[in-house]
Protein backbone atom coordinates (compact mmCIF):
# COMPACT_ATOMS: atom_id res chain seq x y z
CA UNK A 1 0.00 0.00 0.00
CA UNK A 2 1.27 3.53 -0.79
CA UNK A 3 1.93 5.96 2.01
CA UNK A 4 4.61 7.55 4.07
CA UNK A 5 6.88 5.06 5.88
CA UNK A 6 6.64 5.34 9.63
CA UNK A 7 9.59 7.31 11.04
CA UNK A 8 10.22 10.29 13.28
CA UNK A 9 13.07 12.78 12.98
CA UNK A 10 12.75 13.27 16.74
CA UNK A 11 14.58 9.95 17.05
CA UNK A 12 17.76 11.64 15.81
CA UNK A 13 19.88 12.85 18.69
CA UNK A 14 22.29 15.77 18.57
CA UNK A 15 25.25 13.36 18.59
CA UNK A 16 23.84 11.44 15.65
CA UNK A 17 23.40 14.67 13.68
CA UNK A 18 26.98 15.69 14.50
CA UNK A 19 28.23 12.23 13.49
CA UNK A 20 26.41 12.58 10.16
CA UNK A 21 27.99 15.98 9.50
CA UNK A 22 31.48 14.68 10.32
CA UNK A 23 31.21 11.42 8.37
CA UNK A 24 33.63 11.11 5.42
CA UNK A 25 31.53 8.44 3.67
CA UNK A 26 28.05 9.28 2.39
CA UNK A 27 27.13 5.58 2.30
CA UNK A 28 28.06 5.04 5.94
CA UNK A 29 26.30 8.25 6.98
CA UNK A 30 23.11 7.22 5.13
CA UNK A 31 23.22 3.75 6.69
CA UNK A 32 23.53 5.23 10.19
CA UNK A 33 20.64 7.65 9.64
CA UNK A 34 18.49 4.87 8.15
CA UNK A 35 19.14 2.70 11.21
CA UNK A 36 18.22 5.51 13.62
CA UNK A 37 14.98 6.33 11.76
CA UNK A 38 13.94 2.75 11.06
CA UNK A 39 14.33 3.24 7.29
CA UNK A 40 16.67 0.30 6.80
CA UNK A 41 14.71 -1.03 3.82
CA UNK A 42 15.81 1.94 1.67
CA UNK A 43 17.74 -0.30 -0.73
CA UNK A 44 14.61 -2.23 -1.76
CA UNK A 45 11.64 0.10 -1.17
CA UNK A 46 11.25 3.28 -3.25
CA UNK A 47 9.20 5.22 -0.70
CA UNK A 48 11.67 4.44 2.08
CA UNK A 49 14.57 5.50 -0.14
CA UNK A 50 12.82 8.79 -0.93
CA UNK A 51 12.32 9.54 2.76
CA UNK A 52 15.95 8.78 3.58
CA UNK A 53 17.17 11.00 0.73
CA UNK A 54 14.81 13.74 1.85
CA UNK A 55 16.19 13.69 5.40
CA UNK A 56 19.76 13.54 4.07
CA UNK A 57 19.16 16.59 1.88
CA UNK A 58 17.86 18.47 4.90
CA UNK A 59 20.90 17.52 6.98
CA UNK A 60 23.26 18.51 4.16
CA UNK A 61 21.51 21.87 3.85
CA UNK A 62 21.77 22.40 7.61
CA UNK A 63 25.52 21.79 7.41
CA UNK A 64 25.99 24.14 4.44
CA UNK A 65 23.90 26.85 6.09
CA UNK A 66 25.85 26.47 9.37
CA UNK A 67 22.68 25.86 11.38
CA UNK A 68 23.01 25.00 15.05
CA UNK A 69 21.96 21.59 16.34
CA UNK A 70 18.68 23.00 17.64
CA UNK A 71 17.99 24.74 14.34
CA UNK A 72 18.82 21.53 12.44
CA UNK A 73 16.34 19.52 14.52
CA UNK A 74 13.64 22.17 13.93
CA UNK A 75 14.34 22.13 10.20
CA UNK A 76 13.89 18.33 10.20
CA UNK A 77 10.56 18.72 12.00
CA UNK A 78 9.34 21.18 9.36
CA UNK A 79 10.55 18.82 6.62
CA UNK A 80 8.73 15.80 8.06
CA UNK A 81 5.57 17.82 8.59
CA UNK A 82 5.50 18.89 4.94
CA UNK A 83 6.29 15.40 3.67
CA UNK A 84 3.50 13.94 5.80
CA UNK A 85 1.04 16.52 4.49
CA UNK A 86 2.04 15.71 0.91
CA UNK A 87 1.58 11.97 1.50
CA UNK A 88 -1.89 12.66 2.94
CA UNK A 89 -2.93 14.33 -0.32
CA UNK A 90 -2.36 18.05 0.20
CA UNK A 91 -2.00 20.08 -2.98
CA UNK A 92 1.06 22.13 -3.72
CA UNK A 93 -0.87 25.30 -2.82
CA UNK A 94 -1.84 23.80 0.55
CA UNK A 95 1.80 22.87 1.16
CA UNK A 96 2.85 26.45 0.46
CA UNK A 97 0.35 27.62 3.07
CA UNK A 98 1.58 25.04 5.58
CA UNK A 99 5.22 26.06 5.08
CA UNK A 100 4.32 29.75 5.40
CA UNK A 101 2.49 29.10 8.66
CA UNK A 102 5.42 27.15 10.06
CA UNK A 103 7.96 29.83 9.13
CA UNK A 104 5.77 32.50 10.75
CA UNK A 105 5.12 30.49 13.91
CA UNK A 106 6.79 30.92 17.28
CA UNK A 107 8.77 27.73 16.65
CA UNK A 108 10.62 29.45 13.76
CA UNK A 109 11.85 32.24 16.03
CA UNK A 110 15.09 30.31 16.55
CA UNK A 111 16.01 31.19 12.94
CA UNK A 112 17.41 34.54 11.86
CA UNK A 113 15.55 36.38 9.06
CA UNK A 114 18.31 35.42 6.62
CA UNK A 115 18.03 31.78 7.67
CA UNK A 116 14.23 31.88 7.21
CA UNK A 117 14.82 32.91 3.60
CA UNK A 118 17.37 30.12 3.16
CA UNK A 119 14.96 27.52 4.59
CA UNK A 120 12.18 28.70 2.27
CA UNK A 121 14.55 28.49 -0.69
CA UNK A 122 15.62 24.98 0.34
CA UNK A 123 12.06 23.66 0.33
CA UNK A 124 11.26 25.58 -2.86
CA UNK A 125 14.16 24.02 -4.77
CA UNK A 126 13.60 20.59 -3.29
CA UNK A 127 10.17 19.42 -2.19
CA UNK A 128 8.12 21.93 -4.20
CA UNK A 129 10.24 21.70 -7.33
CA UNK A 130 9.79 17.89 -7.34
CA UNK A 131 6.29 17.84 -5.91
CA UNK A 132 4.89 15.52 -8.60
CA UNK A 133 7.68 13.00 -8.09
CA UNK A 134 7.23 12.90 -4.31
CA UNK A 135 3.46 12.76 -4.73
CA UNK A 136 3.65 9.83 -7.13
CA UNK A 137 6.04 7.78 -5.01
CA UNK A 138 4.18 8.36 -1.76
CA UNK A 139 0.57 8.15 -2.95
CA UNK A 140 0.61 5.64 -5.82
CA UNK A 141 1.03 1.85 -5.44
CA UNK A 142 4.48 0.71 -6.49
CA UNK A 143 5.12 -2.57 -8.29
CA UNK A 144 7.32 -5.02 -6.40
CA UNK A 145 9.08 -8.02 -7.89
CA UNK A 146 10.38 -10.86 -5.77
CA UNK A 147 12.88 -13.45 -6.95
CA UNK A 148 13.85 -16.69 -5.28
CA UNK A 149 17.20 -18.23 -6.17
CA UNK A 150 18.69 -21.51 -5.01
CA UNK A 151 22.44 -21.47 -4.52
CA UNK A 152 24.61 -24.55 -4.40
CA UNK A 153 27.16 -24.32 -1.63
CA UNK A 154 30.25 -26.51 -1.83
CA UNK A 155 32.45 -27.35 1.11
CA UNK A 156 36.08 -26.49 0.61
CA UNK A 157 38.29 -29.52 0.00
CA UNK A 158 41.25 -29.53 2.36
CA UNK A 159 44.34 -31.32 1.08
CA UNK A 160 45.72 -34.11 3.33
CA UNK A 161 48.75 -33.26 5.42
CA UNK A 162 50.83 -35.91 3.65
CA UNK A 163 50.72 -33.70 0.53
CA UNK A 164 51.97 -30.64 2.43
CA UNK A 165 55.40 -29.17 1.64
CA UNK A 166 58.21 -29.03 4.14
CA UNK A 167 59.61 -25.65 5.07
CA UNK A 168 62.66 -26.20 2.83
CA UNK A 169 60.46 -27.28 -0.08
CA UNK A 170 58.31 -24.21 0.47
CA UNK A 171 61.40 -21.97 0.32
CA UNK A 172 62.54 -23.69 -2.86
CA UNK A 173 59.10 -23.32 -4.39
CA UNK A 174 59.02 -19.58 -3.63
CA UNK A 175 62.57 -19.18 -4.89
CA UNK A 176 61.56 -20.88 -8.14
CA UNK A 177 58.57 -18.57 -8.52
CA UNK A 178 60.79 -15.54 -7.87
CA UNK A 179 63.37 -16.74 -10.42
CA UNK A 180 60.67 -17.30 -13.02
CA UNK A 181 59.22 -13.85 -12.37
CA UNK A 182 62.69 -12.30 -12.65
CA UNK A 183 63.33 -14.16 -15.92
CA UNK A 184 60.02 -12.96 -17.33
CA UNK A 185 60.86 -9.40 -16.32
CA UNK A 186 64.28 -9.58 -17.96
CA UNK A 187 62.76 -11.06 -21.12
CA UNK A 188 60.16 -8.29 -21.24
CA UNK A 189 62.86 -5.63 -20.73
CA UNK A 190 65.00 -7.18 -23.48
CA UNK A 191 62.02 -7.30 -25.83
CA UNK A 192 61.25 -3.67 -25.05
CA UNK A 193 64.85 -2.66 -25.76
CA UNK A 194 64.77 -4.53 -29.07
CA UNK A 195 61.52 -2.83 -29.97
CA UNK A 196 62.91 0.61 -29.17
CA UNK A 197 66.09 -0.16 -31.13
CA UNK A 198 64.06 -1.33 -34.13
CA UNK A 199 61.93 1.83 -33.97
CA UNK A 200 65.06 4.00 -33.78
CA UNK A 201 66.65 2.19 -36.74
CA UNK A 202 63.44 2.49 -38.74
CA UNK A 203 63.22 6.20 -37.97
CA UNK A 204 66.89 6.68 -38.91
CA UNK A 205 66.41 4.80 -42.18
CA UNK A 206 63.29 6.81 -42.97
CA UNK A 207 65.14 10.06 -42.34
CA UNK A 208 68.02 8.93 -44.56
CA UNK A 209 65.61 7.98 -47.35
CA UNK A 210 63.89 11.35 -47.14
CA UNK A 211 67.25 13.15 -47.22
CA UNK A 212 68.33 11.10 -50.25
CA UNK A 213 65.04 11.80 -52.03
CA UNK A 214 65.43 15.50 -51.37
CA UNK A 215 69.02 15.44 -52.65
CA UNK A 216 68.03 13.62 -55.81
CA UNK A 217 65.21 16.10 -56.33
CA UNK A 218 67.66 18.97 -56.21
CA UNK A 219 69.86 17.23 -58.80
CA UNK A 220 67.07 16.62 -61.31
CA UNK A 221 64.47 19.37 -60.86
CA UNK A 222 64.05 21.90 -63.69
CA UNK A 223 65.87 25.18 -63.02
CA UNK A 224 64.12 28.53 -63.28
CA UNK A 225 66.87 31.03 -62.45
CA UNK A 226 70.60 31.43 -62.84
CA UNK A 227 71.09 30.89 -59.11
CA UNK A 228 69.21 27.58 -59.27
CA UNK A 229 71.30 26.53 -62.29
CA UNK A 230 74.54 27.27 -60.43
CA UNK A 231 73.28 25.48 -57.30
CA UNK A 232 72.27 22.41 -59.33
CA UNK A 233 75.61 22.33 -61.18
CA UNK A 234 77.50 22.43 -57.89
CA UNK A 235 75.27 19.68 -56.45
CA UNK A 236 75.81 17.49 -59.52
CA UNK A 237 79.58 18.00 -59.30
CA UNK A 238 79.56 17.08 -55.60
CA UNK A 239 77.45 14.01 -56.38
CA UNK A 240 79.93 12.88 -59.06
CA UNK A 241 82.86 13.31 -56.68
CA UNK A 242 80.96 11.39 -53.98
CA UNK A 243 80.41 8.44 -56.30
CA UNK A 244 84.11 8.41 -57.29
CA UNK A 245 85.15 8.41 -53.62
CA UNK A 246 82.65 5.66 -52.81
CA UNK A 247 84.06 3.53 -55.62
CA UNK A 248 87.64 4.11 -54.47
CA UNK A 249 86.85 3.30 -50.85
CA UNK A 250 84.96 0.18 -51.90
CA UNK A 251 87.94 -1.05 -53.99
CA UNK A 252 90.32 -0.36 -51.08
CA UNK A 253 88.01 -2.26 -48.72
CA UNK A 254 87.89 -5.26 -51.06
CA UNK A 255 91.71 -5.26 -51.43
CA UNK A 256 92.18 -4.99 -47.66
CA UNK A 257 89.78 -7.86 -46.99
CA UNK A 258 91.61 -9.97 -49.60
CA UNK A 259 94.95 -9.23 -47.94
CA UNK A 260 93.61 -10.15 -44.49
CA UNK A 261 92.17 -13.39 -45.85
CA UNK A 262 95.53 -14.39 -47.46
CA UNK A 263 97.39 -13.60 -44.23
CA UNK A 264 94.98 -15.72 -42.19
CA UNK A 265 95.36 -18.59 -44.68
CA UNK A 266 99.17 -18.45 -44.56
CA UNK A 267 99.15 -18.43 -40.76
CA UNK A 268 96.84 -21.43 -40.66
CA UNK A 269 99.03 -23.33 -43.18
CA UNK A 270 102.32 -22.61 -41.40
CA UNK A 271 103.75 -25.50 -39.28
CA UNK A 272 103.59 -25.02 -35.51
CA UNK A 273 106.70 -23.57 -33.93
CA UNK A 274 108.90 -26.06 -32.11
CA UNK A 275 109.39 -25.64 -28.42
CA UNK A 276 112.97 -25.13 -27.25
Amino acid sequence: MPGLPVFSVQDLSVKQIERYEQSESSDIAARDIAKCLGLEDYQHDAATAVCLDYVSYALNFATEASLSNEQSRKLLCFAQLLLKALAEGQSVEDLHTTLKQQLQSQEASIFLPKQIAQVAQFFGQGLFAHFKLYNFLLTQPQAHTEHEVSLQVETAKVQPLRDALSEEQWRQYNAKLAAEADARKQAEEAAEQERQLAEAQAAEQHAAEEAEAERQSKLTKPVQTLEEAVEQAVAQRVEAERKILESEYYQREVALLDTVARLEASIAAAPPAKKK
